[in-house]
């Protein structure tokens, strides 16, 4: 599980186990982490409502549903 915050008008992600990271914006629901090589790019409904997500690390992706 990747949680995603919003904190002082900044995107963070914190895996589970792990310390959280900024993410940064790159492009419209497309951001990038700087203390590991990877990318997280948010899904969204038709409806513009977020979706999910996929993790793109490591020549891999991993994705994850919305659950709050």
């Amino acid at each position: 599980m990747i949680a995603i915050t919003l904190e002082n008008g900044r995107l963070q992600a914190q895996p589970t186990g792990q310390s959280k990271a900024t993410l940064f914006a790159e492009a419209a629901d497309m951001f990038f982490l700087r203390v590991v090589n990877g990318q997280i790019r948010f899904t969204r409904a038709p409806s513009g409502d977020v979706t999910g997500l996929i993790l793109y690390q490591g020549g891999s992706q991993q994705t994850g549903r919305k659950v709050k």
